[in-house]
């Protein structure tokens, strides 16, 4: 998750929290009035194709606006192809259009370190520990200096399960695995299988 000057975002499972500084325009109760812009992914916004998910952020967003009504905050989606994506999200921070928020994924972070607000004194006064993060999530957030330019949204877990009573030992190469599908495909035993959707752009 990217940051600019203006706030930041920080997803957990209980909440969603935005902080902005303060904008330049007038808010209708005398104070300024500031203009938080939000960019994200369809599935993490309040058009999510899941309902809970769509249901949950616009809750937190209605909530959010009832407690600070002088923070203004739009959104728009980014395009579901990451590369076009995290393209467009460069050439907008290069050019001074950036997003104050915005989901960067993680083999590109360091790409955006000269382009985002430094964290560790949000951390600090919001008492979280980048330490609490694993290893690779840290490595990814913060620079040789030790300077958190950002929060680890979410990551995955990929495993490989295999039946020892078939395979005593995985295989260690794609080509041992296909080895070993062709083998066992002879004796009608499934060799490989995997989760896999099939996605498509929103209209």
């Amino acid at each position: 998750m990217g940051f600019s000057k203006k706030g930041f975002m920080m997803f957990s499972a209980a909440a969603l929290t935005l902080a902005a500084c303060n904008g330049d325009e007038e808010s209708s109760s005398g104070g300024d009035q500031i203009d938080l812009r939000w960019q994200t992914t369809t599935g993490y916004s309040p058009e999510a194709p899941t309902q809970g998910n769509a249901e949950y952020l616009r809750g937190q967003l209605d909530s959010f606006h009832d407690e600070n009504p002088d923070v203004n905050v739009s959104y728009d989606l980014q395009s579901s192809d990451i590369d076009e994506a995290m393209s467009r999200l460069l050439e907008q921070a290069n050019s001074g259009r950036a997003p104050d928020v915005a989901p960067i994924d993680s083999y590109l972070f360091a790409q955006y370190y000269e382009h985002l607000q430094p964290l560790n004194d949000l951390f600090d006064e919001y008492d979280v520990n980048v330490e609490d993060y694993m290893p690779f999530a840290q490595d990814v957030i913060t620079d040789d200096d030790g300077t958190i330019y950002g929060l680890y949204m979410n990551t995955d877990t990929r495993v490989l399960f295999y039946d020892t009573s078939v395979i005593p030992e995985p295989p260690s190469t794609w080509m041992n695995l296909l080895k070993l599908a062709y083998k066992y495909k002879t004796k009608a035993i499934v060799a490989s299988c995997f989760p896999a959707v099939e996605t498509k752009e929103l209209q």
